[in-house]
């Protein structure tokens, strides 16, 4: 609106009459609205153009527990704006909040008749919020306030109200209802009048009532010529004020001589100026005792301060305390893994004889199933042989009978032939041999290594669907964590946040927890997420808690929302602080490398004296380059610093400990990272390509599984065509001995080969029942050679497995002794704290107890002038009045003549004042 200016009432006199009226109402339920002045009958109406105004246009309204409204927020646009909804919605409460929230009167809005009425049911207090334009030449002190002006009004249960006014930065400037007074008469803003705002009630009784008389009251009110009426009326109401006040001024003017007469007795008593001296003596003791009180007031700050490190004393014992257990728990992990390792490498120890003597009993079975097989092989051609030695003799005998013999010349030049021919067959054979022993010793090791890259791809592709899954979830944390930038911590987390809230708000908590840490904190450059990431570890998932009660109901909510198979966050407890430590003195001094402390823009202090409390950040440093990290560290390591990290994540601990630990590879922020997109689309395009090299190890896989079998089966076929040759060496062989044994016989009788073919009937039937005894052994050795197999196979499968769970255990012992360093830093770090601390206690009650001399000093010299003076004004104010009582005493003793002249004139003249 426009501002209109009055021409007929003056400021200091709207002010005085404002204050009168302010004074003469009751303000039990609310304050009453100033009205602005009119310089004629008509409401000023702004006119209509392209240029929206300066100043004093609404630009948003918060209404919380107001009426209907829990929490609602207006940003009103630069001209008409409207608000629609339903019956019941609350538009009218929005127009009842403006007028409130802008000193109106409960009655003015014809919504109720207190505005402790307007608190929504269930609530102790409502807040209203109207933000104003402040701006152009009619601004209001706009040096103070800006180009905003935020009024702020809260109304409490027991009918009590208050005010702030807050500038653009949100300062309060003033919590007077006087200052918004004068506001809403800069901005000419008429919050009861219907022209400016017109409700419901005012509007149904205008358009529907009748009644001239109530139109007529419509328009003075909207002229504002009832205001004028009333201005006029306080202007006659105290004008006989001042008449009655003149008449009575009159009646007491006997009572004003009888006073002048006192007067005149006063005046001669200054004759005596005893008293003054008196004065003067009490000051020199004050003044005397003003300064023992300055240097007791000193001294009472250093106590303070003393008192107040001797409190933080058991802080730093403390961190200390936990330090060791911390170091005292990791190095018992730590014990407990080496045990473990050591007696996974002894059962390793106790198996790998237990497969070698498998192994040799194998080898023993195979050979005694070899054994027996070849006995069995011999006790079979033993008989086959016998069988056709008795079918040679059986012949023999039926040729003798006949009448029929062979010639021996040609028998014996048929044996030698087929002689030379089983022996040129036994050499081929044996060469057959020799290759194939050559193609199964290659068939062995194709055996061997094929088992060794299906056991490798196995492992690899293992490794590669474990790595896979977590950057799956990755980034399904990482696409909830557009919408809640808690799922990045886990999809429970945002539960977990929003019951912590809950039973805050229910005052379950004596503060409210902060956490997770890592949600709590942004980086100044993105380019140090990984360094500062690393830095900050598992801080990022933890909680922080002010007290033990909070820690256990914080626990209890865990418990009931963090997943059975999840790790449940670290709580960490210590009082809350609302300002930031004070590490001046503490932190890297550095000008060319940035702290860790100095890249993060933690909003809250409580998380950043956890952070510079549980990790130092204040003195570590982020150094870009991994080769000047190592040479700043080694050789120019800056004061207060103990640790550094690089871009790329590398860990560096400096000093005659000199450390470095690279960052594993591929590891990448997780916590930090703000450009979630692109974070998305690079783990997408590495899932991408974790799924190429999955596909193409199983293809290799199955290639490997296939040429293991392939390998296998011609390993198996070449050891049966191994055992085929060498049977079938040995059946050449035999026949070649049979046929050098045969001799030149002479021809027998009849009955001798009868015998001879009963003795070889005999000697088949003894063979026949050893074959079967054979047969029985054999079986027996291949049972044996079956079960020394499957106990190998065992055995070589557990070393494995063991062998499997040695690596995720050693990485474990890798970490444990890494942590142990930690602590050990930290432990170092903060005993270095704690010792710094007690040296500045040290040094405080030397300071303290110096300062307690000087203060008795002065109260011995001050008790030797008199008994202690109680006093609170400063020495030199004590000092100046003494000098000005003695210059007074001196100007009285000289001029107490001139005195007594000027108290008679008074009195002569007085007299003619009363005639």
């Amino acid at each position: 609106m426009p501002k209109r200016k009055t021409s007929f009432v003056s400021s200091e006199e709207a002010k005085r009459r404002r204050s009168t009226r302010h004074s003469e109402q009751s303000s039990d339920d609310e304050e009453e609205a100033e009205p602005s002045s009119s310089n004629d009958n008509s409401v000023a109406v702004a006119q209509t153009n392209s240029r929206s105004a300066e100043c004093g246009i609404l630009e948003g309204v918060t209404l919380r527990n107001f009426m209907c409204h829990s929490d609602l927020s207006f940003t009103f646009g630069p001209n008409v704006n409207f608000v629609t909804g339903r019956n019941g919605s609350g538009k009218s409460a929005v127009l009842t909040a403006v007028v409130v929230g802008l000193g109106g009167k409960a009655n003015v809005t014809n919504r109720g008749s207190s505005t402790k009425g307007f608190i929504k049911d269930g609530k102790q207090c409502a807040e209203l919020k109207i933000k104003l334009r402040n701006k152009g030449d009619d601004a209001f002190k706009p040096n103070l306030y800006g180009d905003t002006i935020t009024v702020e009004r809260r109304i409490n249960r027991d009918g009590a109200s208050s005010y702030k006014l807050r500038a653009k930065s949100g300062d309060v400037v003033s919590t007077k209802r006087e200052e918004l007074g004068n506001m809403m008469e800069q901005f000419n803003i008429q919050v009861d009048n219907p022209i400016s705002i017109l409700n419901q009630e005012t509007s149904k009784n205008f358009l529907f009532s009748k009644n001239p008389g109530d139109k007529y009251k419509f328009f003075l009110k909207a002229t504002q010529l009832e205001q004028m009426r009333l201005a006029y009326s306080d202007a006659d109401e105290s004008r006989r004020v001042a008449t009655s006040l003149l008449k009575e001024k009159v009646q007491t003017l006997p009572d004003i001589e009888k006073e002048v007469s006192e007067w005149e007795k006063k005046y001669k008593a200054v004759k005596s100026l005893d008293n003054l001296r008196e004065k003067i003596d009490k000051l020199k003791h004050e003044c005397a005792w003003a300064q023992v009180a300055e240097v007791e007031q000193e001294l009472e700050p250093l106590q303070k301060a003393l008192e107040a490190e001797v409190v933080r004393l058991p802080r730093f014992t403390a961190k200390v305390d936990e330090c060791c257990g911390n170091i005292k728990k990791e190095e018992t992990k730590v014990q407990e893994l080496i045990a473990e390792l050591t007696s996974v490498s002894e059962h390793a120890k106790v198996i790998d004889p237990e497969i070698q003597t498998a192994k040799s009993e194998l080898e023993t079975a195979k050979k005694t199933v070899r054994n027996h097989q070849v006995k069995q092989n011999e006790n079979e051609r033993h008989v086959e042989q016998l069988r056709r030695d008795k079918q040679t003799i059986f012949s023999r005998l039926e040729e003798i009978k006949s009448n029929v013999q062979a010639d021996r010349e040609t028998d014996s030049r048929e044996r030698e032939e087929r002689i030379k021919k089983l022996m040129e067959e036994e050499e081929v054979l044996k060469a057959q041999l020799l290759t194939t022993m050559h193609d199964l010793e290659q068939y062995k090791g194709a055996v061997n290594k094929a088992k060794e890259e299906q056991m490798k791809c196995r492992r690899e592709e293992q490794m590669l669907q474990e790595q896979l899954s977590r950057i799956k979830k990755d980034v399904r944390d990482l696409s909830g964590s557009k919408t809640d930038r808690y799922r990045i911590f886990g999809h429970w987390v945002p539960r977990l946040v929003e019951d912590v809230r809950k039973a805050f708000e229910k005052n379950r908590f004596h503060q409210q927890p902060r956490g997770p840490i890592g949600a709590c904190i942004d980086l100044l450059d993105q380019k140090w997420a990984l360094g500062v990431e690393r830095c900050i570890g598992g801080l990022s998932n933890a909680w922080c808690v002010t007290d033990h009660h909070d820690a256990l109901e914080l626990e209890r909510i865990m418990a009931a929302v963090v997943p059975h198979n999840q790790r449940k966050p670290t709580i960490l407890t210590s009082t809350f602080k609302q300002a930031v430590y004070d590490v001046s003195h503490y932190k890297a001094k550095t000008t060319k490398f940035p702290s860790v402390l100095n890249m993060l823009a933690v909003k809250d202090p409580v998380v950043a004296n956890f952070l510079i409390d549980l990790r130092g950040i204040e003195s570590v440093i982020l150094i870009s380059d991994n080769t000047e990290a190592r040479r700043v560290m080694q050789f120019e390591l800056p004061s207060n610093c103990y640790e550094a990290f690089t871009i790329c994540g590398d860990q560096v601990y400096g000093g005659r400990t000199f450390r470095y630990y690279s960052c594993p590879k591929n590891q990448k922020a997780k916590y930090l990272k703000k450009n979630v997109e692109e974070e998305i689309k690079n783990l997408e395009i590495e899932v991408q390509s974790l799924e190429t090299q999955q596909r193409q190890i199983t293809r290799g896989l199955k290639d490997v599984e296939h040429t293991f079998r392939q390998n296998q089966q011609l390993k198996s076929r070449t050891d049966t065509q191994v055992m085929k040759i060498q049977e079938a060496i040995r059946k050449k062989q035999y026949e070649i001995t049979e046929l050098r044994d045969i001799e030149e016989e002479d021809p027998v009788d009849i009955q001798t080969l009868e015998e001879e073919i009963t003795s070889l009937d005999a000697q088949l039937l003894k063979k026949k029942d050893e074959q079967k005894c054979e047969l029985d052994l054999l079986t027996a050795a291949r049972s044996s050679h079956e079960d020394a197999n499957a106990k190998y196979r065992e055995l070589a499968l557990q070393l494995e497995n063991i062998r499997e769970n040695l690596m995720p255990k050693k990485a474990e012992l890798a970490e444990a002794e890494q942590q142990t360093a930690v602590f050990y830093e930290h432990k170092k770090h903060y005993a270095k704290k704690l010792q710094d601390h007690q040296n500045k206690l040290k040094d405080m009650e030397k300071r303290v107890e110096e300062h307690r001399n000087f203060v008795e000093s002065y109260v011995r010299k001050a008790e030797v002038i008199c008994e202690r003076v109680r006093t609170r004004r400063p020495a030199k104010a004590v000092d100046l009045e003494i000098i000005q009582c003695e210059k007074r005493l001196k100007e009285k003793e000289f001029t107490l003549v001139a005195l007594y002249h000027l108290v008679d004139i008074f009195i002569v003249i007085f007299s003619q004042f009363t005639y």
